[in-house]
């Protein structure tokens, strides 16, 4: 009679490996047999990070500003096996990109897939978000890389392979990619449209440009778009559950959404770039110049709308009465702000200083030279040696009372001018 437990167990085997084929033939990024994978999104403050990971999940409702790191589980089932996605999104901008490297672990690098979301509105900020979050990511996949090698060097062949993905391409050099998949996200396109034709076309020249030297592919976002959110979704997918890759049609058009596949691009297509010239020779010199000539041309041009925008202001020809007279009113407000605080400033200095004095006079009058007298006290004595500093002895009363009576009849009187006098 068989044995029912291995018939069961031989069942279970072979839909695993069912399941393991099933996986293979998808064509996924992905190694990971349990079916559990990572997602992190990170990247640009209020860019609709969160509303693309609800919209993921399939709820609704208003969304949180993330202060740090949240996580959500999605879970799904296929063939009977259940396959959880841990979405891990990542808030404060670069301040907090030292946070990215905690759930990507040995266990986890082969199913990790990381999006960084870009803010169109605010490019100045895209050369520290860039950097910070990829220093932070290259360091932990090179010490989780060589934990594997000193574990299981079949493995680490697997994921060196992954590195070497574009080792063909011309611009091979200059890229430098990551053991799991990277998305840049260019968010809030609506946006973006408003922009002038040539800061629009430099920023596509730039976006493209940093994507391609890490081996990325980069996307556009926007939050009022369903076709832009549908794509996106369909990355989550494909890192979360292994679904099929999203193809993309690449498109460098400014007036439409920018997309443009991993290892499609090259330094030629995108073309001149101002303070970028020629091909770079590794890596190193492609982040650092493209780092550069970034802040050279955006903070620049920012600084000069600033300045134009101010110079606007304080032009006769656009006054404006209501909107002037509340201008002078708030900087009227805030002078008086400011003096006040100043006089409170000023005010505490000096009692500070006549409290120092007070202290500093009363050690002074402690270290005066001192005579004894009964009882052990002890006074320093005026001319007639009974009052001390303006006030009477104890000792000197009776003496006190004996020359008062000699020269007054009046003596309650006298005695009462006297104490008040000293």
């Amino acid at each position: 009679m068989p044995d029912i437990f291995n018939l069961a167990l031989q069942k279970l085997r072979e839909k695993d490996a069912q399941h393991q084929e099933s996986s293979d033939k998808i064509g996924s990024n992905f190694n990971n047999s349990t079916g559990d994978s990572t997602i992190i999104i990170c990247g640009s403050e209020d860019c609709g990070k969160s509303s693309l990971i609800q919209r993921f999940m399939d709820k609704s409702g208003p969304t949180s500003k993330t202060i740090s790191m949240d996580y959500n589980y999605v879970i799904r089932m296929r063939n009977n096996n259940k396959e959880v996605a841990t979405v891990w999104e990542l808030g404060g901008g670069a301040n907090m990109a030292k946070l990215i490297a905690t759930p990507i672990t040995d266990k986890t690098i082969e199913s990790t897939g990381v999006m960084v979301f870009l803010d169109l509105r605010s490019p100045p900020d895209f050369p520290e978000i860039i950097t910070q979050i990829l220093t932070a990511l290259h360091e932990k996949a090179k010490i989780i890389m060589a934990s594997i090698d000193n574990v299981d060097p079949s493995r680490h062949v697997r994921l060196t392979a992954v590195l070497k993905k574009h080792e063909s391409h011309k611009d091979s050099k200059a890229m430098k990619l990551l053991p799991f998949p990277l998305v840049f996200v260019a968010a809030c396109f609506d946006q973006f449209q408003n922009f002038d034709m040539e800061r629009k076309n430099m920023l596509y020249k730039f976006l493209r440009f940093v994507a391609h030297i890490h081996g990325a592919d980069l996307l556009t976002h926007s939050t009022s778009t369903e076709a832009l959110i549908s794509k996106c979704k369909g990355f989550l997918a494909h890192f979360g559950f292994r679904d099929p890759r999203p193809s993309l049609q690449s498109n460098t058009d400014v007036m439409k959404p920018l997309y443009m596949a991993a290892g499609s691009d090259s330094f030629d297509s995108i073309g001149s770039i101002p303070g970028l010239v020629g091909a770079p020779n590794s890596y190193h010199e492609a982040i650092t110049h493209w780092k550069d000539a970034f802040e050279e041309y955006f903070q620049s041009k920012d600084e000069k709308k600033r300045v134009s925008s101010s110079a606007i202001v304080a032009d006769k020809q656009f006054y404006e009465y209501e909107i002037d007279t509340s201008i002078e009113q708030k900087k009227h407000q805030l002078e008086m702000l400011i003096r006040e605080k100043e006089n409170r400033r000023a005010l505490a200095d000096k009692t500070r200083k006549q409290s120092v004095q007070r202290v500093t006079k009363k050690e002074k009058r402690r270290s005066q030279p001192r005579s004894s007298c009964c009882r052990g006290h002890q006074s320093t004595s005026n001319k007639e040696g009974w009052a001390v500093n303006g006030h009477i002895a104890p000792c000197q009363l009776p003496r006190l009372n004996a020359e008062i009576r000699e020269k007054t009849d009046h003596y309650p009187f006298a005695c009462h001018l006297l104490i008040q006098g000293l």
